[in-house]
């Protein structure tokens, strides 16, 4: 008998590929009680399961899934202890189980060092893209002119230029040079001299000066700033009164404060914005063991006949509920996780070349059921020989998210069909169907990550309402475009440019 149980274990081990890797192994009853400990070491997790004591009481992720009624069944990327994962193999006979701890602790540790240099580099060009959204929004306001130093010293306008600037810089001078400014403005030449002999100092103000025009006198004051990786020059217009009233030059001086102010405020916004991304992060990743759980026992529950034959039908309903809803909520947390590991640039795509005919033949075997269900035809036409750079995965799940949404908003006896081939500059991939469409004032706001766009599908379906914007984010990733064709009750047509 004993020949006959390692016999199961080391069959199975040889079969997954497994063999020659750290593996540690229980061998439990089915109802979950401990006879043995096979290669068992005190690191796997914070209590060490002891001979004739419940599995359950070693880790919670147990505790639904014994007495065991099931097949084999793998848990993946278990944290057993803070910062120690293994996959955890169940392996059921007739009467006994081998629970196989395969460890991945270095795996998801070197997949975060090389992920480390792709999220740096995202993080650094969305805080660029931030610190520009909120300068932009305070330049009005502050009634600054303010320029960013290109590659080649040339210097680009931003931001609404105040009605001043008109009277002093023509307008197709968007783009100019430091001696352009110099002409301008003669006072700066000092100034940019200084910065030319010091290019290491971070911000500069100039004193203030005087400008005649039309007949009218301005003062302004003007300065370098460093923003990000990015050199901002700013000229700022003072109060035409200041010379003869000091409280006019400590307005100027506040505003110089205002600017400082929202320096740092964008520097707030940045860090509590990263803040916002781990914690969604945190949550998503530790709300779902808990659902898996869950899930696995109702399954369990569902599947077992002495227990499913004593419930009343309003019972059985309740338990569907709890069915639905879990896997509703599991499927929302799996996306909110996607979207912020895209959000943070977590996620490092594998880019290679696909072929679509075989991608879509994955899509078209997952959905069939549901296309049957709903009585709705579906078509497929590929120009011969397709491929596309992607990584195939993550394209996966964009072709996965529009045929979902496709079905969810499609009435019985609609249909969906996939168009893939090359057009006048590129290639495209159109999804269509017949379905209810889009209204009008949703198409603005389709993709954007912070509006979701969620409705119920024609038969009642509910969705996370992260779909687009996930997929929206994974196109970006791969420099892909996305766009919406759309009228009410004509249904809607999503297009991919290549």
């Amino acid at each position: 008998m004993k020949f006959d149980r390692i016999s199961i274990l080391e069959e199975y081990i040889e079969k997954q590929g497994i063999q020659g890797k750290k593996n540690i192994s229980i061998l439990v009853d089915r109802s979950g009680k401990i006879i043995s400990l096979a290669g068992f070491s005190f690191d796997i997790g914070l209590v060490r399961p002891l001979a004739g004591s419940n599995i359950g009481d070693f880790h919670p992720v147990f505790e639904a899934l014994f007495p065991i009624d099931s097949g084999p069944l793998v848990l993946p990327n278990v944290e057993t202890k803070p910062g120690t994962y293994f996959d955890i193999h169940l392996l059921p006979s007739e009467k006994i189980c081998w629970i196989l701890f395969e460890e991945k602790t270095k795996v998801i540790e070197d997949i975060r060092r090389d992920l480390q240099q792709r999220n740096e580099e995202n993080f650094s060009r969305e805080k660029r893209h931030q610190d520009e959204t909120i300068l932009n929004g305070f330049i009005g306001r502050l009634d600054y002119l303010v320029f960013k130093e290109g590659l080649e010293g040339e210097w680009q306008a931003i931001g609404e230029a105040p009605a001043w600037s008109h009277f002093f810089i023509p307008d197709h001078y968007r783009l100019i040079s430091s001696s352009q400014l110099c002409e301008l403005f003669p006072f700066l030449e000092t100034l940019f001299q200084d910065r030319n002999g010091s290019a290491q100092k971070k911000d500069e103000i100039s004193g203030i000066w005087t400008e005649q025009q039309n007949g009218e006198t301005f003062h302004f004051r003007a300065g370098f700033m460093g923003l990000s990786s990015e050199r901002l020059f700013f000229i700022k217009k003072l109060h035409p009164q200041f010379e003869a009233n000091q409280e006019m030059i400590q307005v100027a001086r506040n505003q110089e404060l205002d600017l400082e102010d929202w320096t740092k405020a964008a520097r707030i916004a940045q860090s509590l914005n990263q803040t916002k991304s781990q914690f969604v992060s945190i949550i998503s990743h530790d709300l779902r063991s808990p659902f898996i759980s869950i899930i696995s026992a109702l399954d369990f529950l569902n599947e077992d006949p002495d227990f499913t034959s004593h419930l009343a039908e309003d019972h059985k309903e309740f338990l569907n509920y709890i069915y639905d809803d879990s896997k509703r909520l599991l499927d929302y947390l799996e996306k909110l996780l996607d979207w912020t590991r895209l959000d943070t640039g977590k996620l490092n795509p594998d880019i290679q070349t696909v072929d679509f005919s075989q991608l879509m033949g994955l899509t078209q075997a997952q959905f069939q059921q549901r296309f049957e269900e709903k009585s709705l035809s579906f078509s497929v036409d590929i120009e011969p020989g397709f491929e596309l750079k992607a990584d195939p995965t993550l394209f996966s799940q964009v072709i996965n998210n529009l045929v979902g949404n496709a079905i969810k908003f499609t009435p019985r006896e609609g249909s969906i069909s996939i168009w893939a081939g090359k057009v006048e500059g590129g290639q495209q991939i159109r999804i269509r169907d017949n379905g209810v469409g889009i209204p009008p004032e949703k198409m603005d706001v389709l993709f954007r990550e912070y509006e979701k766009y969620y409705t119920y599908g024609t038969e009642g379906e509910k969705g996370s309402g992260l779909g687009l914007s996930i997929t929206k984010k994974i196109l970006d990733v791969h420099n892909y475009l996305i766009r919406c064709e759309s009228e009410p009750q004509k249904g809607a047509e999503f297009i991919i440019e290549l």
